[in-house]
């Protein structure tokens, strides 16, 4: 009976360490190694397959307020520019490829350390007191972790989640106003464009005018070979700026992130500057705000200031971290050990603790103090280098403000003299030459008013980018969302299918 029942037991023992050998097999290959090497005509295919025409792309578009209308036709305003190269742009892929990452560190960084199985083999060459020449067992490990290392562990995890969405947001935001620079010069030089054309008609009718009196002996060569020099030279900026034109319309549409091969379908969107200048200077929330609500405004909203905080949270989590690991875990460790003439059930405990002082973790909690420290002086340093930035800026566009307000009356001081002008021709005291001249004039300040209002625009953009204010920033961020539920959605499609 005692046999039969010692064979059962050793029976059960085999299964048993058979059926632990196979789970920890189980639990050690998670996953299989697959190539995926990168294929640089793969990738070009992949680039040159990036069109106006992409469904998917469309449907984004149109779930961001781009109308059905628009997307039938080949003129692209800023918002249509700005979301399609959104949707291609390669480097919101990698940083959302980062926040996938961070996701998953925070899905499963809270979890407990498996039991570890090991199965001690032994061998006895001295079997003379009876022992087994061999002898197996299995034994089990639980190990128990302190909650408040797991906690720390997630906390750090969460921080990092929070820096890779502040990286998609902030990567976001720069690609916009990129886009915003380049547009904003696209414009201004095509204004410019439209201004010189009208100057060279006026200077073509002038010169015209001047042949005549020239032949009636009423003018001199001189004055109308300066005429001619003076249209030579016009003609000749027309043709520089229409290169710059071609030039901003060529950066405009690389920002798309399309294929070359759309470029030749493509037209932008035209707004005359000084009606976008004149929109943008009517905005009481920054021409009269107070400077101390902008300062709030501008710590409050700005993505690198948020990041420093992260970071800051990030070093707190850090130290946190390092001082749960002061104190050891407890690891269990029930097990079998099979002989041929006994069985042996074992129960072992272990506690590593440290036998001098435990220098090592020591060092690494001070490193993670003055980490700390450091991180609350970067953020100090700059605040005030934000503030700073907010000064100088709110300053020049109240400059700019005001230069406005001065070009803005020059030109109806020249538009003004133009009417009396037409009266004293129509009564007979003066001529045309005297009118075109005048207009001649008119185009010259115009030509400075652009000047003046290009700067004003960049003032205002400049001041625009640094406060990333919540008119501005709610729909940005409305966009990211967008964008990434799109991403996650097409994900998930893919993976199904």
């Amino acid at each position: 009976m005692s046999y039969l029942f010692t064979q059962r037991l050793r029976y059960v023992a085999c299964c048993a360490i058979i059926s632990l050998l196979f789970l920890s097999m189980q639990g050690c290959v998670k996953h299989s190694y697959k190539e995926e090497p990168i294929n640089s005509r793969n990738v070009l295919n992949e680039i040159n397959s990036w069109n106006i025409d992409n469904p998917d792309l469309n449907q984004f578009l149109q779930a961001n307020g781009i109308s059905a209308e628009q997307l039938n036709g080949n003129v692209f305003s800023i918002e249509r520019l700005y979301l399609t190269s959104l949707y291609y742009d390669p480097e919101m892929q990698v940083a959302y490829k980062k926040w996938k990452k961070a996701q998953i560190a925070v899905e499963h960084t809270d979890y407990r350390i498996n039991p570890e199985f090991s199965l001690p083999f032994e061998h006895h060459s001295d079997t003379s007191s009876g022992q087994s020449e061999w002898t197996i067992g299995a034994v089990l490990s639980f190990i128990y972790e302190r909650k408040g290392k797991r906690d720390a562990r997630y906390a750090r995890a969460k921080v990092d989640l929070l820096n890779a969405k502040l990286a998609i947001t902030k990567l976001a935001f720069e690609q916009h106003g990129q886009l915003e620079d380049h547009y904003h010069a696209y414009i201004v030089t095509k204004t410019k464009i439209i201004e010189r054309e009208n100057e060279i008609n006026v200077l073509n009718n002038l010169l015209e005018q001047l042949e005549r009196k020239f032949e009636l002996g009423a003018v001199s060569q001189f004055e109308l070979s300066t005429i001619q020099l003076e249209l030579q030279q016009r003609s000749f900026q027309l043709t520089l700026q229409e290169n710059i034109l071609q030039k901003n319309k060529d950066e405009l549409l690389a920002k798309s992130n399309l294929a070359y091969s759309e470029y030749g379908s493509i037209d932008i969107e035209y707004i005359h500057p000084l009606s976008l200048a004149r929109e943008l200077y009517q905005r009481p929330e920054l021409i009269k705000a107070d400077i101390a609500n902008l300062q709030l405004a501008l710590l409050d909203n700005h993505l690198d200031m948020a990041m420093m905080l992260n970071d800051y949270a990030q070093a707190e989590a850090e130290l946190r971290l390092e001082i749960e690991k002061q104190y050891p875990d407890i690891v269990l460790s029930p097990g079998f050990i099979f002989d041929q003439s006994d069985n042996i059930w074992t129960l072992g405990t272990s506690w590593v603790l440290p036998l001098f002082k435990n220098t090592k973790q020591n060092l690494k909690i001070l490193k993670a103090l003055e980490d700390r420290k450091i991180r609350q002086g970067e953020v100090v340093v700059l605040q005030k280098k934000l503030l700073s930035s907010l000064f100088m800026k709110h300053k020049s566009i109240l400059r700019h403000k005001n230069t406005l307000d001065v070009s803005d009356a020059i030109i109806a001081s020249i538009e003004k003299r133009a009417n009396e002008i037409n009266t004293q021709i129509e009564i007979g005291g003066t001529d045309s030459v005297t009118l075109l001249r005048n207009r001649m004039e008119f185009y010259k300040a115009k030509q400075a008013q652009i000047e003046i209002y290009n700067d004003a625009i960049d003032a205002m953009h400049e001041i625009e980018h640094l406060l990333q204010t919540p008119h501005f920033g709610s729909e940005i961020n409305k966009i990211i969302s967008s964008w990434l539920n799109h991403i996650q959605e097409k994900e998930t499609y893919e993976s199904v299918n």
